[in-house]
């Protein structure tokens, strides 16, 4: 288990920006992940700007809940419990999340029953990252269920600032553009 302060700054690019971006910086290798999103059928995280999802990579996965530390978008908690890939498979057939577990005791205390949870969506992401000195710069390509697929330009950093991330974009002549969170997206595209 593991529990980290995020600060991420996101904006949605078009293919050919994200074609500039990949070509610009130093990416790793893609990987793939699978990301399941969770919610009860009173949208009762959602109502609480809460995100829960399990992740599935190629060896292993884990359960996520991310908890919002302020009004702004950028600073939030991310609560992980590591699962083994076959759990994950498990749990997403079973559309439930593991009990006991760290995910499952914030959500009780959130007064969210984890056995109301239920699968609302998915989607896959080719994810590259590369390390910079501002931080963690991640490019993802998002495929969902209906085929559709968008481009995420994110800028993980320690501490909130928000000129490094708009320096990218300027350099690289992006548009700011709002984006709304994949569980939002996913929804849409199912």
């Amino acid at each position: 288990m593991s529990q980290t302060k995020e600060i991420e700054f996101k904006n949605l690019l078009t293919p050919a920006e994200a074609n500039r971006v990949l070509a610009v910086y130093p990416f790793t290798h893609s990987f793939k992940q699978t990301n399941v999103y969770y919610d009860t059928k009173e949208k009762r995280l959602k109502k609480q700007f809460l995100g829960l999802r399990i992740r599935l990579f190629a060896t292993s996965a884990e359960q996520t809940l991310k908890v919002p530390l302020t009004k702004s978008q950028h600073s939030l908690t991310e609560i992980t419990d590591t699962l083994t890939l076959a759990q994950a498979k498990g749990l997403w057939s079973a559309e439930t999340i593991l009990t006991p577990s760290q995910v499952a005791t914030k959500l009780n205390a959130l007064q969210i029953n984890p056995k109301e949870l239920l699968v609302i969506g998915h989607a896959t992401t080719i994810r590259r990252q590369s390390q910079l000195t501002a931080g963690l710069l991640v490019l993802d390509q998002t495929i969902y269920p209906d085929t559709t697929s968008d481009y995420e330009l994110e800028l993980e950093v320690t501490q909130s600032n928000t000129s490094a991330f708009h320096d990218i974009l300027v350099k690289q002549n992006i548009q700011k553009r709002p984006v709304q969170n994949k569980i939002i997206r996913a929804l849409r595209h199912q």
